[in-house]
């Protein structure tokens, strides 16, 4: 997978690299935004030539963030560009959730689409965040599962939990609807699958 595409901080020089990324966000937004494209499109929306478009999409496809849907539909001039489309076997997010009556967990693609969900109703008002986070696992496990069979690949692990979440932390530092006080998530979950065990974990309030 290529390294991640995000723009270059404020007040930074363009470096060949840099803008090689830049570039390759460029192009996985229009077709993300408005695909599917062809290449010729996406060259025209973002202002870059038909070759280094191509080179940029056979990037993103190598790395499995872009496919080729085949040939855009007949009756147009000249001949038929391939149509490009956000990958639905590439990478996925997956999300979990503690709520104070349930638990939840799903799986997300490039597209924003949900590939797999499961909820379990349980009440967890007062419960200690070991035993809540173990369930939690459980379901994270079951999801990414699923997920993977779809051809999917786990990118990460993001929990939301109903509280304050320390800064820069994966600490719940106060959740009075759980009762749950200076809790260390990432201490306490249990290591769902051997995939995400080496993956980005994050914690963060519901509402973010």
């Amino acid at each position: 997978m290529t390294a991640p595409l995000h723009e270059p901080r404020p007040g930074t020089p363009d470096t060949q690299q840099g803008m090689r990324r830049r570039n390759l966000s460029r192009v996985m937004h229009a077709v993300a935004t408005d695909g599917p494209l062809s290449r010729a499109t996406v060259a025209q929306r973002i202002g870059l030539t038909r070759a280094a478009v191509s080179t940029l999409v056979d990037e993103l496809i190598r790395s499995g963030l872009i496919e080729e849907l085949g040939p855009q539909r007949p009756g147009r001039v000249g001949r038929p560009g391939s149509a490009l489309a956000v990958s639905r076997r590439g990478p996925a997010g997956i999300g979990a959730e503690v709520g104070v009556d349930h638990l939840a967990a799903c799986a997300v693609d490039l597209s924003g689409a949900v590939r797999a969900r499961a909820v379990r109703r349980v009440a967890n008002r007062g419960r200690a965040p070991g035993p809540v986070l173990k369930e939690l696992s459980v379901l994270v496990r079951e999801v990414t599962a699923r997920a993977e069979r779809e051809g999917l690949r786990p990118a990460g692990l993001a929990v939301a939990v109903p509280g304050l979440v320390a800064r820069g932390t994966r600490t719940v530092v106060r959740a009075p609807n759980l009762d749950w006080h200076d809790t260390d998530v990432s201490a306490l979950l249990p290591t769902p699958t051997e995939a995400l065990s080496v993956l980005p974990l994050s914690v963060d309030n519901e509402a973010n």
